[in-house]
């Protein structure tokens, strides 16, 4: 049976402080290494792409959207900061691939709608990057769909620890 690298820091830190709860570290440890991963397969394809993966994902998230959308639905959607997805907005909005508007029902919460720019290069780049993400996925074979169950239990867990 293979050790996970995991399983070693876990062994680590209980070894020298056993008074810490450790358990999380599998979890959160794997995690970001997938997501790690996950980057590296990716670099190649946004290397000669002319926005930054975290851009795409905002772009994703727009393009089926029927009209425009609030900046906030797309930072729950997403899982990150309406400050990130604030910043990433105005390198889009600046590059012409998405349009911002104020909202007159509220003035914090900007209306933002894709370009056809912005369609564009969703409609370039997000194909290539599901068969990159497919093929790297392809060893979870009959897995898949519990992964997924645990996934998304995660989230659920992660959005109601975030209250």
């Amino acid at each position: 049976m293979a050790v996970h690298e995991s399983s070693i820091t876990t062994r680590d830190w209980t070894l020298s402080r056993p008074e810490l709860d450790t358990s999380a570290m599998e979890v959160i440890g794997s995690l970001k290494r997938a997501t790690g991963l996950l980057a590296r397969a990716l670099e190649p394809l946004y290397a000669t792409a002319p926005i930054a993966e975290p851009e795409h994902d905002i772009l994703v998230v727009l393009r089926h959207r029927k009209g425009p959308v609030i900046a906030r639905h797309v930072a729950e959607e997403l899982g990150v900061s309406q400050a990130w997805v604030s910043r990433t907005l105005r390198r889009l909005e600046e590059r012409g691939y998405v349009q911002r508007q104020a909202n007159a029902n509220d003035r914090r919460a900007a209306i933002i709608s894709m370009t056809d720019s912005g369609r564009a290069v969703v409609d370039e780049f997000f194909p290539e990057q599901l068969r990159i993400e497919r093929e790297a996925l392809a060893g979870l074979g009959d897995e898949r769909a519990a992964v997924v169950a645990s996934l998304e239990r995660l989230v659920a867990s992660l959005r109601a620890y975030e209250g």
